[in-house]
This record gives structure tokens, sequence and C-alpha cells, in this order.
């Protein structure tokens, strides 16, 4: 599994889809490819650009449901966000992982 960990403050980076991309990017995502986003950063943008099946995880339930309004419209059926702490997804397996902001998943 690969885990790329970094933080900024995502409201002040007018470049964030370039960042985005370049982490997709050094992730080296496939299409189908199974990624867990801790704390739904790039949720979206991975599974929407790379074509890889997401799951973000949130602490935060307007968060999980606008993206999965977002992901509903979108029409990509391979990626959710669930409600919960990352430490509770025990025997699931991803072949990636990412957490942008490590801050917005604590309680």
């Amino acid at each position: 599994m690969t885990i790329f960990k970094a933080h900024w403050e995502t409201n002040a980076d007018p470049n964030q889809k370039d960042d985005f991309e370049e982490i997709c990017q050094r992730l080296n995502l496939a299409k189908g490819e199974k990624l867990l986003d801790i704390g739904c950063e790039m949720t979206v943008y991975a599974a929407k650009n790379f074509g890889v099946n997401v799951l973000g995880v949130t602490v935060n339930k307007s968060v999980q449901t606008r993206l999965n309004q977002v992901i509903a419209g979108l029409g990509l059926p391979g990626s959710a966000v669930k409600l919960m702490d990352y430490r509770n997804l025990i025997g699931v397996k991803f072949d990636k992982a990412v957490c942008l902001d490590p801050s917005a998943i604590v309680r």
C-alpha cells in the first residue's frame, strides 16, 4: 500500500486542482484500484479523473452528505463517503491510501 501524507490550508491554495493532480500521479493511481481517502479531501477528484474506486471516510456528517450527493450526481458508482473513524476499517483492503489533512480526522 502506498500512503501519501501532506497538509496545507486548502482554502488558501488557488492551485488545489494542480496539487490533487500531482498527488494522484505520485500515487500512480490506476483505473479500478481501491483508494482510501482519510478526511475526504480528494475523494471526488481521484474517482472522477483517475477512475479509481474511492472510499472516503470522515467524522463530519455534512461532508459525508454533500460528497455522496456529488458522487451520485457525477455517476461514480464505485466510490462513496462513510461517516466513520478510519481506525474502524478492520479487514478492509485498499491498494493505496491518502490523507491530506490529518487534523481533520481527529475528534
